[in-house]
């Protein structure tokens, strides 16, 4: 899968390198730790999350210059399952003395799916492992929990290891380092100012709500390495969207974002961060913030796939979807699949509830790493046009076109231009569905796309045509991407 490469720009303003002075959202988790630490002997594996607790999102950290990038991609194996084998490479034993910490590419955490968490601190020697359980707002009564190991790892292994991550951190995008720090189930609310400061617009922690995946959006805004600046509080954006995020522990982030910049700040602390946001993103994450506090529903990332079901007489038909994620609306409701009585014409009967439906309806998000190193860029008064054109030739009938643009068109006209290419195998990696009988064809139309601020070059996708012929099983949908 190929990266894409970074502008090269010199480092500035060398932030603090120690745990201690990161946000009390994030040292808080470090303080409450209970270091259970004893002296073994016997060379072991490093602590990883286990195979059924699906990871949700992973980041590297490089503390000293308050970034941090998506590390998904290094713990996936061809068939887009987690795989730990890095961390098993190293041989390691429980010990105390790790000597200073490292300068750069100083952490990894894994994020699970229910916001539990491994957090991995690298050190001369060795590394300092916590685990973590969720926070308050999971729903559970117990309050976020810690437990910390120290171990020393061989020196080879570590070199290896290190290798791998820091060739990570120079070929990935950028992200505040706070941002990604953060975890929503320690957050107790959200609010989002509009740049004019007429319309605002707030959400309470619920955890049978979108406000997990509404917050996590906040932790990808994507800018410039090096370009971190330590700021008194008294410094403010102009013209800048305002989004307020209290936590269960009292502690206060306040985030602007304007066209070129964004201003983070935490109660515990006496100064801010300013970074330059990547020229790309330039006014797209304005824009998205100013309609979040216009009150407009939050999108997951993977929004609307919708399932069309065509067979060739009336029959009831078993769905499975193994989402790799976290679903978030499903349409009817699952109940560990759907079953329905599906007719030629494409209606569908809900055995458990016998409402009638045109289609199967899911989204959710997901934070496995697309390959979008070939597609197309549109300029936003010709994707309609383009849309037309690829989505018949790939196979969808003129219905199932018109509800597509119906979805898609108001939002892909936000931004300039659009990077868009259609996703090939990797999709059913991601999201394989389960249909029992099983179809005679199956179309997967899944656009993945990034709002651009300027147009880029990239090499034209080839797209294959679809025939429809018996039993056939359509779906569309699509997933927005920020790099």
């Amino acid at each position: 899968m190929q990266k894409k490469k970074l502008l090269s720009l010199c480092l500035a303003s060398i932030i603090c390198a120690s745990a201690a002075l990161l946000p009390a959202t994030a040292a808080q988790d470090i303080s409450s730790a209970q270091s259970v630490c004893d002296v073994s002997l016997n060379a072991s594996a490093l602590p990883k999350p286990e195979p059924l607790k699906q990871p949700f999102s992973i980041y590297l950290y490089d503390v000293e210059n308050q970034v941090a990038c998506n590390g998904v991609d290094l713990f996936l194996d061809a068939q887009y399952q987690w795989d730990f084998s890095l961390l098993d490479q190293l041989e390691a034993c429980e010990g105390s003395d790790l000597g200073k910490r490292l300068a750069h590419t100083s952490m990894l955490e894994i994020f699970q799916a229910d916001d539990s968490k491994y957090r991995y601190e690298f050190y001369e020697l060795g590394i300092k492992v916590t685990q973590y359980s969720p926070g308050p707002g999971a729903g559970t009564e117990s309050q976020s929990q810690a437990v910390e190991k120290s171990y020393l790892v061989d020196s080879d292994g570590y070199k290896a290891f290190q290798k791998t991550l820091n060739e990570a951190m120079e070929q990935a995008p950028l992200v505040p380092s706070w941002l990604a720090l953060m975890r929503g189930t320690n957050a107790q609310s959200i609010r989002f100012i509009a740049s004019d400061e007429q319309q605002e617009y707030s959400y309470e922690a619920d955890p049978n709500s979108n406000f997990l995946l509404i917050f996590d959006s906040l932790k990808e805004f994507l800018v410039v390495p090096g370009s971190a600046e330590k700021m008194d509080k008294g410094f403010k954006l102009r013209d800048a969207a305002h989004v307020q995020i209290e936590f269960f522990n009292g502690i206060t982030y306040n985030v602007w974002c304007g066209d070129k910049n964004l201003l983070i700040y935490s109660s515990d602390l006496d100064y801010g961060l300013k970074y330059q946001l990547e020229p790309s993103q330039e006014g797209v994450y304005l824009e998205e913030l100013n309609r979040m506090a216009q009150g407009e529903r939050y999108n997951p990332p993977t929004a609307k796939p919708v399932i069309y079901l065509y067979p060739e007489e009336e029959q009831t038909i078993s769905v499975k979807l193994s989402f790799q994620g976290i679903l978030a609306t499903t349409i009817p409701a699952y109940q560990n699949g759907w079953q329905v009585l599906a007719r030629p014409d494409g209606t569908l009967t809900n055995l458990s509830d016998g409402q009638q439906y045109s289609y199967l309806f899911w989204d959710g998000s997901t934070k496995v790493p697309w390959d979008i190193s070939e597609g197309f860029v549109v300029k936003a008064e010709e994707i309609e046009s383009f849309l037309r054109e690829k989505l018949s030739f790939l196979g969808l009938n003129e219905s199932e076109l018109s509800e597509f643009l119906s979805y898609w068109l108001p939002e892909l006209r936000q931004s300039p231009y659009c990077l868009i290419s259609f996703a090939g195998d990797e999709y059913d990696h991601i999201a394989p569905l389960e249909i029992s009988p099983k179809p005679d064809h199956l179309l997967r139309v899944h656009m993945v796309w990034q709002p651009l601020s300027a147009p880029i070059q990239l090499p034209p996708q080839q797209l294959i045509p679809f025939e429809r012929e018996g039993f056939t099983v359509v779906e569309w949908g699509g997933t927005k991407v920020r790099a």
